[in-house]
């Protein structure tokens, strides 16, 4: 294990005399209990190997400059290369007074397994052979709408200037606004409720129905007011298959938005000054395509046929606007930060728990009446509430030729929505959340349903302060792991065996992971060098910057991971007293960290309270949630 992956640094921050005021060592993933790694940092690490390959929008163009009749891509990389420049992923962000140093060094085996693990999430496809499943030697490999979404976010996370970007953010490539999911922090799973479906659902299917034809025009991104002007850049559209660039200026605020196109136009009446996505293509947007990507914005819905027909009893049945669970699943794989394939099937479930779509259980359609299936067979309709819940009322279902044939139909499916009910087994994959009161919901109700927490990061980010709830929310992280942590010692000081190693060894992790936490908060939210700097009192800034500057010159943290039992142990008994002192020291400055951290996270909270709160009650959004909820209770 310790021989896959050690990141060098995995978060060193030294200020401009070369003083390292923290720094990890760690010789292995952070895994949930049951083994997996943590998809957090399989995105952090695809986002870095995208930095890292330092692509542009001539990649790869003088190796076919040649072929006159050979299709140029923008943005492309070869397997080989991706597997080099995973032996060293070395990323440095610099502030006014600090850099921060992020670096990984993995092997090849395990770099070609993550690699597969990407093209399986769908943040890489092959430009060249888009219906390709996996990765392959020689063929050219281009980031995802989702890839390039999810390198937008860590870059901006990570406190990355904008002039520092790389070029495909600036490009057309850049036009996916992701769903993206909480998880929870122990168990990585999904934190969902029944208002988070719901929203979940309605996005999922659009403002109107996305029929599909071959003479659509493509789904136009263009530019919108929403950075700050010293973070604006300039928007330029690369042509896949082509080495033109067409420079386009945005406004001093952008931000990609999602256009609904009208579509029964002619592709070549296109709005003026529309930017057309590379990722466009007439066919690859059937539903029923084998493209390994289809989407490139979030806001169209989920594409499907104008109708389709069914048989029962020798009667023929015309119902509109059903979907297939094949088109389901392409949507909720491209158009979220879900990185398993197997998870749009469970998403896929719930919105069959909460009866948002029914199963059509007459041929051809293959559907189960318990349980989802991703296939293109398989065919689900709009629910009554569902047509509610996502505005599509004024749309009818569909037009019958025989009306008991539908009446048959809707009666079968509500059965089957029942027995799903009886038969589910979402809890094994989701970890559900308690539902709140909207019509009289508390600041807290609303933090902890991840429904209406998505609804109020939103309103705070069109406030501009969305950063006082992440950095709520990572206090409140940081909190239950020192409150785990102080269970722990407090059992090591009560057990039979005051000297064991195994407890002493997750003693000494989690105290790591607590203060490297710490760390992460302070230079991301709290320092005056900070990229997201909250507007705390100045003595608890003060504060808190004294305690991180004095104990960087005593504490080092230890280096942890992954080692065989043998290894473990011959390692504490050459330096268990060294560990133990830093151990010690590192307790020390977590209980005097925890102190300052609970009060900045009491004044965050009372900010929200008495500030952001009251507005987002009052807002739009809140207002359309409190009568969509109203159809399911």
């Amino acid at each position: 294990m310790s021989t896959q992956i050690v990141p060098e640094t995995s978060a060193e921050v030294t200020n401009k005399s070369n003083r390292t005021l923290h720094e990890r060592v760690q010789t292995g993933f952070s895994r949930t209990p049951s083994g997996k790694i943590y998809e957090r940092d399989i995105k952090d690490i695809f986002s870095l190997l995208m930095i890292c390959l330092k692509l542009d929008e001539c990649s790869n163009f003088s190796k076919v400059k040649l072929n006159p009749l050979h299709k140029l891509y923008p943005f492309t990389f070869y397997l080989d290369k991706a597997l080099e420049t995973m032996q060293n992923l070395k990323v440095c962000v610099e502030q006014s007074s600090t850099t921060t140093s992020i670096s990984y060094s993995i092997n090849r085996d395990l770099s070609l397994a993550l690699v597969k693990k990407f093209y399986e999430a769908k943040l890489i496809h092959s430009a060249a052979q888009r219906t390709r499943a996996e990765p392959k030697h020689n063929v050219p490999l281009q980031p995802t709408p989702k890839g390039v979404a999810l390198l937008h976010s860590y870059c901006k996370r990570i406190g990355m200037k904008n002039a520092d970007f790389p070029p495909i953010l600036k490009s057309n490539f850049n036009s996916m606004n992701l769903v993206q999911f909480d998880r929870d922090p122990v168990t990585d799973r999904i934190l969902y409720s029944e208002h988070l479906i719901q929203l979940l659902f309605k996005k999922m299917i659009g403002m109107e129905p996305n029929i599909w034809g071959v003479k659509n025009e493509p789904d136009q991104i263009i530019t919108i007011d929403t950075m700050n002007e010293e973070e604006a850049f300039e928007f330029f559209d690369v042509a896949m298959g082509s080495g033109t660039l067409h420079s386009f200026e945005g406004n001093n605020d952008w931000k990609i938005a999602e256009h609904v196109n009208s579509r029964t136009s002619e592709i070549g009446n296109k709005t003026p000054g529309a930017i057309i996505s590379p990722f466009y293509h007439r066919y690859f947007s059937n539903p029923e395509s084998d493209s390994h990507v289809q989407y490139y914005v979030s806001s169209v819905g989920v594409r499907h046929f104008a109708f389709n027909v069914f048989k029962t009893k020798g009667t023929e049945v015309v119902l509109n606007n059903c979907l297939s669970g094949k088109a389901i699943s392409q949507w909720l794989t491209d158009c979220s930060d879900i990185l398993n394939p197997y998870h749009a099937k469970e998403l896929g479930n719930l919105l069959l728990r909460y009866n948002l779509i029914e199963p059509i259980l007459f041929p051809p359609s293959k559907s189960c009446a318990v349980r989802f299936i991703a296939d293109r067979d398989c065919f689900y309709s709009i629910s009554q509430l569902g047509e509610k819940v996502g505005d599509w009322s004024k749309f009818l279902r569909g037009e019958d030729i025989s009306t008991q044939g539908v009446k048959n139909i809707v009666e079968v499916n509500l059965l089957g929505s029942c027995l799903h009910k009886l038969n589910s087994t979402d809890e094994d994959f989701f970890a559900a959340s308690t539902n709140a009161n909207l019509s009289k919901i508390l600041l807290k109700e609303i933090i902890k349903d991840p429904g209406t927490k998505f609804l109020f990061k939103s309103h705070l980010e069109k406030e501009y302060c969305s950063e006082n709830l992440d950095a709520y929310l990572q206090l409140r992280q940081f909190e239950v792991k020192v409150t785990t942590l102080g269970k722990l010692l407090q059992y090591n000081s009560v057990t039979s065996d005051p000297n064991n190693d195994n407890i002493h060894f997750q003693i000494e992790k989690l105290s790591n992971a607590c203060l490297s936490q710490a760390y992460h908060i302070y230079f991301t939210y709290l320092s005056l060098d900070s990229p997201f700097v909250l507007n705390i009192d100045y003595k608890l800034r003060a504060k808190i910057s004294s305690i991180m500057v004095t104990y960087a010159s005593t504490v080092q943290e230890i280096s942890t991971g992954s080692y065989e039992k043998s290894e473990l142990l011959e390692t504490r008994l050459e330096s268990a007293q060294s560990d133990k002192n830093k151990v010690g020291r590192v307790l020390i400055c977590l209980s005097e960290i925890r102190i300052v951290f609970s009060e900045i996270s009491r004044d965050i909270y009372h900010l929200m309270e008495v500030d952001s709160y009251p507005k987002f009650l009052s807002s739009s959004t809140y207002k359309e949630i409190l009568s969509t909820v109203k159809f399911s209770e």
